[in-house]
């Protein structure tokens, strides 16, 4: 009897454990979420002004319900994702966003100076431009700076694209005290530093905060061999009373390269040509320093048959027309997309068209990648091959290259 009822009870107890052990399984794989935090306006605040505080950026990986708590170093609290605060007087303070998931807390500080009401702060601004595309087409509309770098009419031996621009940032409409082109503006103050932070999201310094890196100094700067690729910048300017403004712009560099002009051999060919050709292409997607890649474009554009000339004996019905496919890998090897779907009568899209009976017209073979490819095949250097699928020498009219980040 003794034995029996011990067993019954190891037995309750083991069952009873079970579901505790999946649950403690469960706590001790939750992650602890991620801080962001941001201020506006930035720099230096002014007493009696509302402050907006922001924890958009904040996530948690197992994507768990968060809470936000702010404490504004005053003796004041707040919650939620974003909050507002106005400082009653000056002084410097500390900010603690605490954010939650239910199992762990993680959190963030930053340091503010609040001056008086009737301080004249100064005023940080990027200015810049938006290029149109290599094609003059017009930009999309927003706040931002866009660059192109237009490669055209490359040499087919070189195949291998290697993006590189020099970009001068601008920080002159920036100014100190009061607006320069308020007419009733006098001005003792005077700015004394610029301080260029080229990637917001990068600790270029290394010392574990994104917040103080300075990569360049002065009113412009010249940022060299800039590749293709999405950036967020920002200005800091300072003057003589310490007062500091910052003020931040994304910045786009957009790539467009060409050939013109090639012929590859018949497939499986053997007449000194080949029958498939190979280009090189970078792609970056790095989501934590928020450099993400749009799209990579290819256009590959042939005449639907070959003209008369080069066929001395003729040719008849299908014998005549040109076929090519487009197959990209990705860094390791693996393929991510092909044409091999795509139909010939579906290749008339853009500057494309069926022709006449004497000049038959061009095919036009698009292929777009977009950011579902990047997160299942990451980024790297990327391998375009085109391949000749006819029985027959042909011409390759243009293959353009885009890589698109706004």
């Amino acid at each position: 009897m003794t034995g029996t009822l011990l067993r019954a009870i190891l037995i309750t107890g083991l069952l009873l454990a079970l579901p505790l052990a999946g649950c403690l399984e469960s706590i001790s794989n939750n992650q602890p979420p991620t801080v962001a935090m941001t201020i506006s306006p930035s720099g230096t605040l002014k007493a009696q002004e509302q402050i907006t505080f922001d924890a958009t950026g904040s996530s948690d990986p197992d994507a768990d319900a968060l809470t936000f708590t702010w404490n504004f170093g005053d003796g004041n609290t707040g919650t939620g994702l974003t909050a507002k605060h106005t400082y009653a007087s000056p002084g410097d303070f500390t900010v603690t966003l605490t954010v939650s998931d239910g199992q762990h807390e993680a959190e963030a500080t930053k340091d503010v100076t609040v001056v008086d009401a009737s301080a004249r702060l100064p005023h940080s601004q990027i200015s810049g431009d938006k290029d149109d595309d290599c094609l003059g087409e017009s930009p999309p509309s927003g706040t931002y700076i866009l660059h192109w770098v237009c490669d055209e009419d490359l040499d087919i031996s070189d195949r291998s694209v290697s993006v590189s621009i020099d970009i001068e940032l601008d920080g002159s409409e920036s100014w100190a005290g009061c607006d320069p082109e308020d007419s009733q503006c006098y001005a003792e103050e005077y700015l004394t530093d610029y301080n260029w932070d080229l990637g917001v999201f990068v600790d270029s310094d290394g010392d574990g905060n994104l917040e103080n890196d300075v990569d360049g100094t002065g009113e412009t700067y010249v940022w060299q061999s800039v590749t293709a690729g999405e950036y967020k910048i920002s200005l800091e300017v300072i003057d003589n009373n310490e007062y500091k403004d910052i003020d931040d712009s994304l910045l786009f560099v957009n790539y467009r390269g060409e050939w013109n002009n090639f012929e590859l051999d018949r497939a499986n060919g053997s007449q000194g040509l080949s029958d498939s050709i190979l280009f090189d292409l970078p792609v970056v997607y790095n989501e934590e320093e928020k450099n993400t890649i749009r799209y990579v474009k290819l256009k590959l554009t042939y005449p639907i048959e070959d003209s008369s000339d080069d066929w001395p004996f003729g040719c008849a019905g299908d014998q005549c027309h040109n076929r090519f496919d487009m197959f990209v890998e990705n860094e390791t090897g693996e393929e991510v997309a092909d044409t091999t779907a795509v139909t010939d009568e579906q290749m008339t899209y853009g500057d494309c068209d069926t022709g006449t009976e004497e000049d038959p017209g061009n095919r036009c073979l698009w292929l777009s990648l977009t950011s579902s490819q990047w997160r299942e095949y990451l980024d790297g250097e990327y391998t375009v091959r085109i391949q000749n699928q006819e029985q027959h020498n042909a011409e390759i009219i243009e293959f353009a290259i885009e890589l698109i980040y706004k």
